[in-house]
């Protein structure tokens, strides 16, 4: 019941970002949803392109999370919407902040320094 309820969020939702968030200089994705066991409320991680319009493309989103809860009553068939919750996936950043320090630990391996590729 939660994956389904997940997932109808993360879609419903994904439609009124696109609908009605004004953001051209940027992409909002949601990366999932979450709902508590109860279904009071809903963690949705979002992914902001580019990286450094995070916090303005979060900010747009939840200045409209009343408005959205609103909309997905009228859309859904849930009896309660959850509380929606906002946050920045980290998961690309923390992944490529990685991926360099495995790439500079193979460079040192090889007796390269950075720059030196």
């Amino acid at each position: 019941m939660i994956e389904k309820t997940n997932e109808l969020l993360k879609n419903e939702l994904s439609k009124l970002i696109n609908e009605r968030v004004e953001f051209s200089e940027g992409l909002i994705t949601i990366i999932f949803v979450t709902c508590s066991s109860d279904l009071g409320h809903a963690k949705i991680a979002l992914s902001v392109l580019p990286e450094n319009l995070a916090g303005t493309g979060l900010n747009k989103v939840k200045k409209l999370s009343l408005a959205f809860a609103k909309e997905l009553k009228n859309r859904t068939r849930l009896r309660n919407i959850p509380t929606l919750h906002w946050t920045i996936d980290k998961t690309e950043a923390e992944a490529s902040e990685l991926d360099e320090i495995f790439r500079q630990i193979e460079l040192e391996r090889k007796g390269k320094t950075i720059g030196e590729e």
